[in-house]
């Protein structure tokens, strides 16, 4: 059943022709869907050469356990959205592109204690692999 939703969230974005379709999966609704599906939205219309298709996959644990599946079956989106301490697991597999190449990469000013640098265990020795774009405070409530 999974499979089919996924076929049918892409299928309705069109790839104009002429364009590279990039996936993008992630996991989280309300207004963070509407603001990342509004960012999409915007960088479409910015250019003519790529064309993000973002796919909504259910929760994180969904998600994770698509993502998961999919880079079994050596068929994973371009790019995804985890939560973040799913990164050192992705690291340690291998699956993520190094990103320290990229144009600009190095210019970004990254805070580090919500980057790669300090959020796990040797982030900070690793090739960049991942980058912040946002981050959940869980906060627990108590009644003393």
């Amino acid at each position: 059943m999974a499979g089919g939703s996924l076929l049918t969230a892409c299928a309705s974005q069109v790839v104009p022709k002429g364009r590279v379709p990039v996936s993008l999966w992630f996991s989280y609704g309300g207004t963070n869907r509407e603001v990342l599906e509004a960012l999409v939205e915007r960088f479409n219309r910015s250019q003519t050469r790529d064309f993000v298709q973002a796919v909504y996959q259910g929760d994180y644990f969904e998600g994770l356990a698509k993502l998961r599946t999919a880079i079994a079956a050596r068929c994973a989106p371009v790019l995804s959205h985890v939560v973040g301490e799913v990164v050192p697991y992705l690291a340690e597999a291998g699956v993520l592109e190094p990103l320290a190449d990229y144009p600009g990469i190095r210019e970004l000013d990254l805070i580090p204690e919500l980057a790669q640098e300090r959020t796990w265990i040797s982030g900070g020795a690793r090739p960049l692999c991942a980058l912040p774009f946002n981050r959940s405070t869980p906060i627990a409530l108590s009644e003393w």
